[in-house]
């Protein structure tokens, strides 16, 4: 995928350290955005944190606290301030973007790694980040959503260890993502061209229908026979 306006901040362990001196409440379940035009299902023990971040580029935080069963972890939603155009994740970009993003903190990039996902029938990309600091290991996943409003970035994290649940909550949040996207889908694309080939057709076949019913009236005016088709001669 490229950037069409700003580059985002793919990962931000910043906020990670923050958010655990944050208390939370309750959310809904679902939550909806009317400033950007979507709407997705929040994993269960999510909640939103108030006021988010000082990060402007978080549009909205949410945490989960710590349990018996998973340790620590955030939600975040970028936003990357324009639309993307259809393409691959310029993974140069974004691994660069992660490292500028935790420099001068006590956390490092490890390893970076890219699985596909389909999302209301466009190919997109997630970014399977390895990350280390205080004797912890984490992984980020992260995707760019192409809204027709403004694009977001979904960033979902937590401990290594608790990686395959992470992954299974990424793709429900993903798959949840309810939103007007500005790519074409395979079917759209198809349906667009089927359009255009209609006006095209439209376009030449309309008037020569009309020069055709002028030409013949004209025709029956002057008194002339009509040329007519003759039938095909059958073999007996």
């Amino acid at each position: 995928m490229r950037f069409a306006a700003k580059r985002p901040e793919v990962c931000c362990f910043v906020f990670f350290v923050a958010v655990t001196l944050v208390n939370t409440a309750a959310a809904a379940d679902t939550i909806s955005d009317a400033s950007l035009g979507f709407s997705f299902f929040l994993p269960d023990g999510f909640v939103e944190i108030p006021g988010g971040t000082p990060d402007q580029k978080l549009h909205r935080v949410f945490m989960r606290s710590q349990t018996e069963k998973s340790g620590m972890a955030f939600l975040a939603v970028v936003s990357i301030g324009g639309t993307i155009s259809p393409g691959k994740l310029d993974r140069k970009i974004a691994e660069q973007a992660a490292r500028d993003s935790v420099r001068g903190s006590p956390i490092e990039m490890t390893k970076f790694e890219y699985r596909p996902v389909n999302w209301k029938g466009l190919d997109l990309e997630v970014l399977v980040a390895h990350a280390k600091g205080d004797d912890q290991t984490f992984r980020i996943l992260s995707a760019q959503v192409p809204l027709a409003k403004e694009a977001i970035v979904l960033s979902l994290g937590g401990p290594a260890e608790d990686e395959t649940m992470l992954l299974a909550e990424f793709a429900m949040l993903l798959g949840s993502v309810e939103g007007k996207s500005n790519w074409l889908t395979v079917e759209e694309h198809s349906e667009s061209g089927a359009r255009l080939i209609g006006r095209i057709v439209g376009a030449f076949v309309g008037p020569a229908v009309v020069i055709f019913l002028v030409l013949r009236r004209r025709y029956r005016a002057k008194g002339r026979p009509q040329a007519r088709f003759r039938e095909p001669c059958r073999s007996r």
